[in-house]
């Protein structure tokens, strides 16, 4: 497998790891009959079942705009919950850029299918994704260009006065 490949079957692999959830649908018996039906297993309880995988950035971004409209004293302001998804409402699509900015590393504004596919993607790949474009920030040159420029202007200052 080539390096992108191996990386993509990884990210799949990942996102598929799932926990299986069953929502039970209303099951009432009524008469005899039915009654009989699920004695003897022709009539059984029935569940919508899904996979709860991690939330994606995109659908935390939403339950965060939903949850910012319930009443305050319905929840504890303190919880750290109630933090997160206030700051997801307010910074996920920021975050979603600098991401798409990183990665597509040109002069242009990111690419709308590059965002939207960031939106879509767990917590724990976007912080990767960003981790790594931040470390790619050469801010050692930069920071030296700053110290350059700042002990110029002390030297001209001087030679100035």
């Amino acid at each position: 497998m080539h390096d992108n490949e191996s990386t993509k079957h990884d990210v799949e692999a990942y996102l598929d790891a799932a926990i299986e959830i069953k929502v039970p649908l209303p099951f009432h018996v009524k008469g005899i009959l039915q009654k009989l039906l699920v004695r003897i297993g022709l009539k059984r309880q029935r569940f919508l079942t899904y996979k709860l995988r991690k939330i994606k950035v995109g659908n935390r971004e939403r339950m965060a705009i939903r949850t910012a409209k319930l009443p305050k004293q319905i929840y504890n302001d303190s919880s750290i919950i109630n933090r997160v998804l206030e700051l997801s409402r307010d910074h996920t699509s920021d975050l979603v850029y600098c991401a798409a900015v990183a990665l597509q590393n040109d002069e242009n504004e990111p690419e709308e299918i590059l965002l939207n596919a960031l939106k879509w993607v767990d917590d724990e790949f976007l912080f990767d994704v960003l981790t790594k474009s931040v470390s790619q920030i050469d801010y050692k040159n930069f920071l030296n260009s700053i110290v350059l420029l700042t002990g110029i202007q002390s030297l001209t200052m001087k030679e100035t006065q």
